[in-house]
């Protein structure tokens, strides 16, 4: 009976020896949870719904801190197409873009810096 009370007494210290140093996200026990959050990426091209007509669609724009140049380029949704470029000189701004020119339901506005690709805005035109 002694040997039994014995081998569960030792069964029952030994427990802790097999459970896990590491959480579900691989930090141990002694490391704290990380408190910072992911900067939020900003808008720099957006689409003024207030400002959409059949006719005419609006798009505001962003560049980031010290550029003042770039260019709106419109794409076909579905072919590898260019359809306008739009050359901008301010820092922010907005467009005002004519639909009587485009003959496609839908548009990829994409917003260049420098060459580079800043955002791309799928924009859907009224019919």
């Amino acid at each position: 009976m002694k040997t039994i009370y014995t081998i569960i007494i030792l069964s029952f210290l030994s427990l802790p020896a097999f459970c896990q140093s590491i959480d579900q996200n691989g930090r141990t026990l002694e490391q704290q949870k990380i408190t910072s959050v992911a900067p939020v990426q900003e808008a720099y091209l957006q689409e003024d719904v207030s400002a959409k007509t059949i006719a005419s669609f609006k798009l505001k724009y962003a560049l980031p801190a010290g550029k003042t140049s770039g260019e709106i380029v419109l794409f076909h949704p579905k072919v590898d197409q260019v359809l306008k470029k739009i050359s901008l000189t301010q820092q922010q701004g907005s467009v005002e873009i004519s639909t009587k020119d485009l003959l496609v339901t839908g548009v990829l506005a994409t917003l260049y810096a420098d060459t580079t690709p800043l955002q791309t805005k799928a924009i859907k035109l009224i019919e």
